[in-house]
């Protein structure tokens, strides 16, 4: 028996063009520890320019931000924006609105007056070094104006009564991706068969907030767009509506009105359930004389001797009158509920200061007061 032995060798035939790198079109970091609560997963994954990472969060950062179209989902997308040196936009202090260079003409913002005190801008300001406020003088003269502001807002605190214009200046954040993915064990146990992906996406808090600020007013924040019904007319950016649309991540001003001035004409399906509502009666001379007070939410102790007297019982039949008879009427109520759709929340506002004054006015409402609708 003859036994043959063979050497097989295998060369590549472009190894001679072929130079070693550490340069990968794929790259892997990823580990997978198991835990008593689940699982771990660290690391990050490189694939060409695209790189994923495994963590339970992240925050908008240096170099990249956040973009989101209607009816797509949330990305993040590399920032170019281009940010303005400090000390220059700090020179402009003294000079002429002529004088500003073109190359910082292009970043000058606008700040609109939305209420006395109060401007809206079109960023959101979350540090007092995020932007630098100029007004400028009745001679165009550039002149710095200091600012305050609660939270982040497009709103800030300032007084101004002329043309206030602001700049960029910051830098935005960095997205940190310190913290591993964490998938718990009741999460694993729901997954099919099979193999399965594990995927990780920016998640933000889509609810609308309306947080009090100071005696009647509010700032509404909202990540999306919502229609606000409210049973009573209110300001919004200081229009008074009883309707308003917000778009997406907008910050809005709400002015719960203490001024005499609701026509009880404009207040189409007033609701008088579980409220305090008062009613004037516009006089020849532009006097207001107390005319109801129907306070369906006891916030007085009404006794029987001071509610509404027969000869006055037929004043209730104003709410469902021709709205030609409403003209002669102011009304105020202390509760507005605002209703969010599509999201089908309420929202409670309070107008205080018509409750400070209506304590003090309360008897001049002597046997015109109401403690339950007949209807």
């Amino acid at each position: 028996m003859i036994s043959i032995k063979y050497n097989v060798g295998l060369y590549n035939p472009v190894s001679d063009k072929m130079k070693p790198s550490e340069n990968f079109n794929e790259f892997s970091t990823i580990k997978i520890n198991e835990v008593s609560s689940g699982i771990v997963v660290q690391g990050f994954y490189k694939r060409n320019k695209e790189v994923t990472v495994a963590t339970d969060y992240s925050y908008l950062g240096e170099d990249f931000y956040l973009k989101s179209d209607i009816g797509s989902r949330t990305t993040l997308e590399p920032n170019e924006q281009s940010f303005l040196d400090v000390s220059d936009i700090f020179g402009l202090n003294g000079k002429l609105y002529a004088d500003i260079p073109n190359n910082h003409k292009i970043h000058i913002n606008r700040a609109i007056e939305v209420k006395e005190g109060y401007l809206k801008t079109n960023h959101i300001i979350s540090s007092k070094g995020d932007a630098i406020f100029f007004e400028i003088l009745p001679d165009t003269t550039l002149k710095l104006l200091k600012f305050e502001f609660e939270g982040s807002s497009n709103l800030i605190k300032a007084t101004s009564s002329n043309i206030v214009i602001y700049f960029i200046v910051n830098k935005t954040m960095r997205i940190s991706v310190g913290k591993p993915m964490h998938v718990l064990t009741k999460d694993m146990e729901n997954l099919p068969n099979g193999f399965c992906k594990l995927s990780n996406e920016l998640v933000l808090n889509n609810n609308t907030n309306i947080e009090k600020i100071e005696t009647n007013r509010y700032v509404l924040r909202g990540k999306e767009s919502s229609e606000l019904s409210c049973t009573f007319p209110i300001k919004f950016d200081n229009i008074k509506t009883k309707r308003y649309v917000t778009t997406p991540s907008e910050t809005v001003l709400l002015d719960v009105d203490y001024e005499f001035n609701t026509n009880l004409k404009d207040t189409t399906d007033l609701d008088l359930k579980n409220n305090l509502t008062a009613l004037y009666e516009i006089k020849e001379d532009g006097s207001l004389e107390p005319y109801l007070l129907i306070d369906t939410l006891s916030v007085f102790d009404i006794t029987d001797n001071m509610k509404l007297h027969k000869r006055f019982v037929k004043r209730l039949d104003i709410f469902t009158g021709d709205s030609e008879f409403k003209k002669k009427y102011i009304v105020r109520q202390y509760k507005v509920n605002i209703k969010e759709s599509p999201a089908n929340r309420t929202h409670t506002l309070y107008d205080d200061s018509f409750l400070k004054n209506i304590t003090y006015d309360k008897m001049r409402f002597n046997k015109k007061m109401v403690t339950e609708l007949p209807y």
